[in-house]
């Protein structure tokens, strides 16, 4: 049923790794958040609400508030115009390769980093 199929669609927000929310609050104690995302609105709802992680990000880059989607490079530039800052200074991580690509082409300091090597990634990068 259309219900059943929208629970089973909201359930795809998987619950965040263990260790994550220390991990954001330490960066957030240090460095200026920000989040950029592809996730649709059920998805960033449960995300960002029920898991408790949209706190942690006072700027939000929402694909379907925006009308872009990554890795369009006009979603990249519209975070860099919004923010008034050189690419370069602009720490992106995501976990899809064409998506660090993207932002990387643009000039933005792009680096691969998946939720369970996340922490690893941040200390390789001298974040921590």
């Amino acid at each position: 049923t259309p219900d059943d199929f929208l629970d089973l669609f909201v359930a795809w927000a998987r619950p965040p790794f263990p260790g994550i929310r220390d991990l954001l609050d330490t960066l957030a104690a240090r460095y200026p958040m920000a989040c950029l995302s592809n996730l649709n609105p059920l998805h960033w709802q449960k995300v960002s609400s029920e898991y408790g992680l949209g706190w942690f990000f006072p700027r939000r880059y929402l694909s379907y508030e925006m009308g872009l989607v990554k890795p369009n490079p006009e979603i990249y530039q519209a975070v860099i115009d919004d923010l008034d800052v050189a690419p370069e200074t602009i720490l992106f991580l995501d976990d899809t390769p064409e998506n660090v690509e993207a932002a990387r082409a643009i000039g933005i300091n792009a680096h691969l980093a998946h939720g369970t090597n996340l922490r690893q990634r941040c200390t390789e990068l001298e974040l921590l």
